[in-house]
């Protein structure tokens, strides 16, 4: 999957960017039937001043884009969060791609 990632008030420094990668790495057996060329992923890191971090991933894919945003006091809860929706969105997406087929 191809990831780009974009920093607001947010440190670039350390391994965040492959922490994150590799937590939206496993996000990949839910799209076996997608070729790894048509995946994109945009991730949003931002700060605010009185919710703590934003983390924001779009994935796009064929058919239909998964958006997912996450907010929390702790950068990595945040990620956290946002890996547990995009897991739900696919999840749903699956199960209406199988019925669809199944027709």
């Amino acid at each position: 999957m191809k990831l780009a990632f974009w920093f607001d008030r947010v440190s670039t420094e350390g391994d965040i960017k492959r922490k994150i990668a590799k937590k939206l790495a496993g996000l990949d057996k839910y799209l076996k039937h997608v070729s790894s060329d048509l995946r994109e992923g945009w991730v949003k890191l931002s700060k605010g001043e009185r919710w703590g971090y934003k983390v924001k991933v779009d994935l796009k894919i064929p058919g239909k884009d998964v958006v997912a945003e996450g907010r929390d006091e702790n950068l990595l809860t945040a990620v956290d969060q946002v890996i547990n929706k995009l897991q739900q969105g696919l999840k749903k997406k699956m199960g209406k791609e199988k019925t669809k087929w199944k027709r």
